[in-house]
């Protein structure tokens, strides 16, 4: 059957089955009349590797070809390289989805050169120009490019004169060392900001405006005085420069203590608190007992060590008196567990033992001996599953090769092969001859089909031993099946 695919724009084209479509492939297209565009192979389509290749190598190519693509055929965003002008062609791509107008469907690639210039035949719009251009063909240094008409271009040449000035007449450009003048009306000048004061604006013939920034002070913003340098000093609000007071180095104590508070105060020792002029104060944590938070000892490590509420690391005691442990089984399996020597009032161990699956109890089932045909029957014993194996397929029933055979279990038949005609003529095929079987009873259908899509064949008489075709040379393969 036919499938859809989609263009790009989300345009579906259907693909008919057994052909390769043509939609946008001129098959007379190219330099040499042989085809050009892209085959789309629909479904069951055959000899499709020419088209295939040919794709490829035509899209490795960009299309090249001295004519245009043909506008029926070609697709907007298509790649085209024209090879009519010499050796270095040039690129194009399509900006349209029309189905005429020829070269006004394409625009053609700008590139360069090994030195930059930008290489390209014809008229270049200013839209081709995407970043800087390191050269230009035909200009020299200290020149200008100019559009001297709609379709030439030429160049200006810097002046001789210095401070001269490029002017235009009114028909062409040309260099004057006059420049342009006029008259001042009015030109002010305005501060945002009270940091600046602006004298002598507004300038309303000639003259000068001055900006003079302020100081920083405490009403004004502005400019603040030199530092003086240094790490200790900083800007005062006043705008002067001062070490902060109590930055100092230096000073005199008169009471530091330290003191410790909650409920775990007790925790800690403190001895030489408040000093008063100069001294140490010593904080010693108290190790944990019983009567006193604090710092526990080391553990010793050792997993099965915990923290006695003595303060010391032990294993706890595991003891105790049993009364009565006891053990059952429930629910729908219960059965399959045997239990004994329960329940235990004092010492002892408890046995559970696991039963043996049987027709009429649940439990574990033996062991299968491995295998892939072997399943477990309801009696609890493994064996092979009668009926189909994979030795009813294999062996003499079957001929796994280019003309070969299958006999499914049932009786049923399945025969192919292939053979070679010269000339249209008929051709009789022997099934056991070709290294098939006869039919022990009938053969139902035959199907036959050709290498060639160009060739007819077709099914003259078939038999238990063989079958007739008519073939008009070549390749045929064939597919029977009976009984």
């Amino acid at each position: 059957m036919s499938y859809l695919i989609y263009k790009s724009d989300g345009t579906a084209v259907t693909i008919p089955d057994n052909i390769i479509d043509t939609v946008y492939y001129d098959p007379n297209g190219g330099d040499g009349g042989e085809g050009l565009g892209i085959q789309l192979l629909g479904q069951n389509s055959i000899s499709y590797g020419p088209a295939v290749a040919q794709n490829f190598l035509q899209m490795q190519e960009n299309y090249s070809s001295a004519a245009i693509p043909s506008d029926l055929y070609s697709l907007q965003g298509q790649l085209w390289f024209n090879k009519s002008s010499g050796t270095t062609g040039n690129l194009y791509v399509r900006i349209t989805g029309n189905t005429s107008g020829g070269i006004a469907n394409w625009r053609q690639v700008v590139v360069t050169d090994a030195f930059g210039n930008i290489v390209v035949g014809g008229t270049v719009t200013a839209t081709q120009f995407i970043g800087p251009v390191a050269s230009i063909t035909g200009g020299a240094a200290n020149q200008i490019l100019v559009q001297a008409a709609p379709s030439s271009t030429g160049f200006i040449s810097a002046p001789s004169v210095p401070n001269t000035f490029l002017a235009w007449n009114g028909s062409t450009f040309t260099w004057t060392t006059t420049p342009v003048t006029g008259t001042v009306t009015s030109v002010a000048v305005n501060s945002t900001s009270s940091a600046l004061s602006v004298s002598g604006s507004p300038i309303t013939s000639s003259g000068t405006i001055t900006l003079t920034p302020n100081n920083f002070t405490t009403s004004n913003p502005g400019i603040v005085p030199g530092s003086g340098g240094g790490t200790s000093n900083f800007l005062r609000a006043d705008g002067s420069w001062a070490v902060p007071p109590g930055t100092s180095p230096g000073g005199t104590v008169t009471s530091v203590g330290v003191s410790s508070s909650g409920a775990n105060a007790s925790s800690l020792t403190i001895v030489g608190s408040p000093i008063t002029s100069s001294g140490n104060i010593t904080i010693t944590p108290n190790t944990f007992t019983s009567s006193l938070p604090g710092v526990v000892p080391a553990s010793g490590g050792s997993t099965s060590n915990f923290l006695r509420a003595d303060g010391t690391w032990s294993a706890p005691p595991v003891n105790g008196t049993v009364t009565s442990v006891g053990l059952i089984t429930s629910g729908a399996a219960a059965a399959a567990i045997g239990v004994s020597g329960s329940p235990i009032t004092s010492s002892g161990a408890i046995t559970i033992t696991p039963k043996v699956f049987t027709s009429s109890a649940p439990g574990v089932v033996p062991a299968s001996g491995g295998g892939t045909t072997n399943y477990l029957r309801a009696d609890g014993s493994w064996t092979n599953t009668p009926g189909i194996t994979t030795s009813s397929f294999t062996g003499a029933n079957q001929n796994l090769s280019t003309t070969g055979y299958q006999i499914l279990p049932g009786g049923l038949i399945m025969q192919w092969g292939r053979f070679t005609a010269i000339g249209g003529s008929n051709v009789t095929v022997n099934f056991a001859a070709m290294g098939g079987i006869t039919f022990p009873n009938a053969c139902f259908n035959i199907q036959v089909c050709a290498s060639d899509a160009s060739k007819v064949i077709a099914v003259v008489s078939i038999s238990q031993t063989s079958a007739t075709f008519y073939n008009g040379s070549g390749t045929a393969y064939y597919y029977a099946i009976g009984y």
